[in-house]
């Protein structure tokens, strides 16, 4: 994991997770603190992480212990968005023009374009725990969609405790006239060799032929 991200995450959310972080990066100095209630689920975390079997340390939490270590460690809100980007001139001066694709194909004219689907969870506390995305490349052909394929997807953590387990499965096609991607990503909470917690998240991206595209949580071309 990254500090750098790790530190954003903190500045960006106002989580003080001051003696988490020292303990795991080496941090000398501690960020602000917040309130009481965010402060004590980060002392819960601090403890769990630092105990020398994290798992039985956590198995011998009391119950609101572990709602404190669930509030900044456990996903409980996502977001879902999408980016387009025109890959070729064609595509380029269609998007510059304002017009759709169909307006300026003609049958040896090709377009194509970046979608970028992105998700994320975040926990309780307001804190990023992780994002990924799956990206794709489709081209398109008069009012026709030529092909697609997968051109990445990735992923990466916000939050102490958490590392991305990669893409397990993915795949992309034409269906329907779209150009269709998707990948299943894997992420971990874990330390000290016991995992937590390793959700499993779908996101797909589906191009047109008129150069939009949207995103869904769906692990199929279909």
């Amino acid at each position: 994991m990254r500090s750098k991200n790790i530190m954003s995450a903190i500045r960006r959310y106002g989580i003080a997770v001051s003696a988490m972080t020292a303990i795991v990066l080496g941090v000398a100095h501690p960020a602000p603190a917040v309130d009481a209630g965010v402060s004590s689920a980060e002392d819960v975390v601090t403890r769990v992480f630092n105990a020398s079997d994290p798992e039985a340390f956590y198995r011998g939490l009391s119950p609101t212990e572990r709602a404190a270590f669930d509030h900044v460690m456990i996903p409980v809100t996502s977001t879902l968005s999408v980016e387009i980007e025109p890959a070729d001139a064609v595509a380029r001066n269609a998007a510059a023009n304002g017009q759709s694709a169909d307006e300026v194909f003609d049958a040896l004219a090709t377009g194509c374009w970046y979608g970028r689907t992105r998700d994320g969870a975040q926990a309780a506390a307001g804190n990023t725990l992780y994002t990924f995305w799956t990206n794709i490349y489709w081209c398109a052909s008069g009012s026709t969609v030529t092909s697609v394929r997968i051109h990445e997807a990735d992923g990466e953590t916000k939050t102490i405790g958490w590392r991305y387990d990669g893409v397990k499965s993915s795949g992309a096609q034409v269906i329907s006239n779209q150009g269709r991607g998707w990948a299943k990503h894997r992420f971990i909470l874990g330390v000290g060799g016991w995992d937590v917690s390793h959700p499993e998240h779908c996101l797909r991206a589906k191009g047109t032929a008129s150069g939009t595209a949207s995103g869904d949580r769906v692990c199929s071309v279909l």
